[in-house]
């Protein structure tokens, strides 16, 4: 019997992935793919064993002002209230914290990644309002933000403003933050060369893009910018010329490795991609942003969602601890539809529990499932799993 899996995306993001396909592939490996209507009540649609979606347009669009957006995410939420055993890949609670720029921060602050390369997030402080300038230089001192510093939205995805950022040299430019609430982070030179980390489920893919040169701080006007145009593949920019530098940052992979594992650990999503730079001479690797469910430009999307997609319907996790190594060659995927259909664990979270309704980290999860309010778990330590990795890494570097 097939296994129904239904997901909501925009319709840019349907065609960029090319759903059309992935449904076919999905069908031939004993999954039913079907598009969500939010406009129609959902339980007549399924019922379904998992779901998975990106929200970030519709919230968006409820920040504008739309009723209609906002009816579509009731929806959802009061089907997943009433199928409490409906797996979701990307815990809405928790996207909703990577939804939040100030919260991504503090989250990514406290994870426990022991490497010699780790040195979490650029300083950075919360600018709620348009501050005389001595208030803005205060906030700034006490935080350890220095200049130049990048302004930001707090708002990581969704709304257009969202990327359009600024880059401030000095306090004759603190005017020109973009509109708060915004977070200033200080700009840390990395030699125009920033690393998209693209992470699905187990699987985890590198991609270098251009980014900001080395400029440094001084009496010069304002830059405004969108970090979208600034960091594509082939984008060719003047804010990125790196002026005749000849050394390019190197990635760490083992690094890559131990902050995809915590962050799905700790956070419980499955789909998203963290922006890293890298230090000249240091070293030193800084996350400057982290996105739920990215673009996945020349990332294999279907085969690794595939693989994502059977491991929650038809593995136990436990399983998949035990034959790790066999998930990535090429017969996994047979492998994995053809595993056995018992639930040792939760289907949740999958975490030693049968029921989800039985797990207490999904017990706390569902009480704070709500699109209008933001959920930090706030958890005195971050850790990372016993076995201090990830479980079945496909690393490409392009």
């Amino acid at each position: 019997m097939n296994r129904a899996v239904g997901y909501y995306l925009s319709e840019k993001k349907i065609r960029r992935l090319n759903m059309e396909a992935f449904t076919k592939t999905c069908k031939y490996n004993g999954i039913e793919l079907i598009k969500l209507n939010l406009s129609l009540p959902l339980t007549p649609q399924g019922p379904f064993d998992l779901v998975f979606f990106k929200l970030t347009d519709l919230y968006g669009e409820v920040h504008s002002g739309s009723t209609q957006a906002l009816e579509k995410l009731e929806l959802l939420q009061l089907y997943l209230d009433c199928h409490p055993d409906t797996i979701v890949v990307n815990s809405i609670p928790n996207t909703r914290i990577l939804q939040n720029r100030y919260k991504s921060y503090e989250f990514i602050q406290q994870l426990n990644i022991n490497h010699n390369l780790w040195h979490g997030p650029p300083s950075y402080v919360l600018i709620h309002k348009r501050e005389d300038q001595q208030e803005h230089i205060q906030l700034l001192n006490n935080a350890d933000v220095t200049y130049p510093f990048v302004s930001k939205s707090v708002c990581a995805q969704g709304p257009p403003f969202s990327h359009e950022m600024a880059l401030i040299f000095s306090p004759q430019g603190l005017a020109d933050i973009v509109d708060p609430p915004c977070i200033a982070q200080s700009f840390v030179p990395h030699n125009a060369v920033m690393f998209k980390l693209f992470v699905i489920g187990d699987d985890i893919f590198i991609k270098e893009r251009p980014s900001l040169a080395n400029f440094p701080a001084g009496d010069f006007h304002s830059i405004p910018f969108n970090s979208q145009h600034i960091s594509k593949a082939k984008s060719v920019s003047p804010l990125t010329m790196s002026c005749g530098l000849t050394e390019r940052p190197v990635i760490d992979m083992s690094l890559c490795q131990l902050l995809a594992s915590s962050i799905r650990y700790n956070l419980g999503v499955e789909l998203f991609g963290v922006d890293i730079i890298v230090q000249p001479i240091t070293g030193r690797h800084r996350v400057i942003d982290v996105n739920s469910f990215p673009g996945y430009d020349d990332c294999p999307f279907h085969d690794s969602m595939l693989k994502l997609l059977l491991q929650y319907l038809f593995v136990p996790r436990q399983s998949l601890t035990d034959n790790s190594q066999s998930l990535t060659n090429t017969d996994s995927l047979s492998q994995l539809r053809d595993a056995s259909q018992s639930k040792q664990l939760c289907p949740k979270c999958r975490r030693g529990f049968t029921q989800s309704l039985q797990c207490p980290r999904c017990q706390e999860a569902n009480k704070s499932l709500s699109f209008l309010t933001e959920c930090n778990p706030n958890p005195s330590k971050l850790v990372l799993p016993s076995n201090q990795g990830v479980i079945g890494d496909d690393i490409i570097i392009s």
